[in-house]
């Protein structure tokens, strides 16, 4: 997932959104952007360079900006639910703290456009049910 537009490089630097994880054959908790399966533990930091494949340290937006690479959040519950329909069987909605915040901008989807963080570390707080 990378962003259509960026809008601010000052956003907040810490808060609360949420993020989609998959989860692998082995029940763990993978990204699904980053290129790699190396699982994600709950309830810690999670640094993105950690998770990242890629050598690249920014990111080309649609409108030919770069940003740096990081972890992407909804800003909503709603904007992660929108964005997330048919997916669910194998992916889950997660309730993330993050800091480090360093890039808002929006992604186009389907029929609106969505919310998103950019941030170097996340803590997997808590699952969505009946997402």
């Amino acid at each position: 997932m990378c962003l259509d537009t960026i809008t601010s490089r000052k956003p907040k630097p810490t808060g609360v959104g949420y993020v989609l994880r998959e989860i692998n054959r082995k029940g763990k908790l993978i990204s699904i952007y980053f290129g790699t399966h190396i699982p994600q533990q709950r309830n810690r930091w999670l640094q993105s360079e950690t998770f990242s494949k890629y050598n690249n340290t920014t990111i080309l937006a649609e409108n030919d900006q770069r940003y740096p690479k990081g972890f992407h959040i909804f800003a909503t519950l709603q904007e992660a639910k929108d964005y997330s329909p048919g997916f669910l069987k194998y992916r889950r909605i997660f309730k993330v703290q993050y800091r480090q915040a360093h890039t808002l901008g929006t992604q186009c989807m389907h029929t609106s456009t969505t919310n998103i963080i950019v941030a170097k570390e996340i803590i997997l707080k808590e699952e969505i049910l009946n997402a």
